[in-house]
């Protein structure tokens, strides 16, 4: 029996993932601090939030790849196709909007706005409580590409708040609303 195929499933909340947490947090203050002690110029720090976003890119398709590939050659599950490498969830599908509103638009844009408290919340929840503990290992490639890319979600969020690349108002809540509808009534038709 392999490791992935196994059926004891810790669940969270166990050894492996508060080291997970710890690292998440030490790395995410660690990056605040050095940005601000070292880096001097806005230039850079939007540099620094644009890598973030290609990282944050691949550790998705890393992820939809490992989902689809896992269920479709280990579990033997023919219902997984190339469709599934799309995200759908909203997690998936927020993570891939925040990445590419960091990546190709500009600072302080709508879609950004519309989508970081949604990529955040999700990303915190995600990391503190990953639900599909509870049926995959925590090694799987599937569950540590997906808890990547939640903790990269929540790093891109506080990073973006700290540079002043988002500029947080009531002015624009709209986008955000306008966002959960849109994602709600995607929902509908998966």
């Amino acid at each position: 029996m392999s490791y992935i195929t196994q059926t004891n499933y810790p669940g969270a909340f166990h050894l492996e993932h508060f080291i997970f947490l710890a690292i998440v947090i030490l790395l995410i203050a660690l990056g605040l601090f050095l940005n601000f002690k070292v880096v001097k110029q806005d230039k850079t720090r939007e540099l620094i939030l644009k890598i973030s976003g290609i990282v944050l890119l691949i550790m998705i398709i890393a992820n939809r790849f490992s989902i689809v590939l896992v269920n479709r050659i280990v579990f033997e599950n023919k219902s997984y196709s190339w469709i599934n490498l799309i995200p759908n969830t909203f997690c998936g599908f927020t993570s891939l909007f925040l990445g590419l509103t960091i990546v190709i638009g500009k600072k302080d844009n709508p879609f950004l706005n519309a989508c970081y408290p949604v990529a955040f919340i999700g990303g915190l929840l995600s990391t503190i409580y990953p639900d599909y503990l509870d049926h995959q290992m925590f090694f799987d490639p599937r569950t540590i590409t997906g808890l990547i890319h939640h903790a990269i979600d929540i790093w891109i969020v506080i990073y973006a708040l700290a540079i002043k690349y988002i500029n947080p108002s009531f002015k624009k809540l709209p986008y955000f609303f306008l966002y959960i509808t849109s994602m709600m009534t995607f929902g509908v038709f998966l």
